[in-house]
């Protein structure tokens, strides 16, 4: 794993009721409580979801990748 991917943020997504995203800030190391195992790159993730439709791939202004998949 490249240095940079170690303190990659992580975030889980919630979908909640009608149309509200809830977003949770993961901390890496032993405070967190999780390690950081693998940092997948837009061709990982197209592999993951290739039975899908379609995937678009989006950069926020906050360099955060983002990834819409259609079943």
């Amino acid at each position: 794993m490249k240095d940079a991917a170690r303190n990659a943020p992580c975030y889980r997504y919630h979908l909640t009721a009608g149309d509200m995203l809830e977003t949770q800030v993961l901390t890496a190391g032993k405070a967190g409580g999780f390690k950081l195992q693998r940092v997948f790159n837009n061709r990982h993730i197209e592999g993951l979801f290739e039975i899908f439709l379609r995937i678009k791939f989006f950069l926020a202004r906050d360099n955060i990748r983002e990834a819409l998949v259609l079943r």
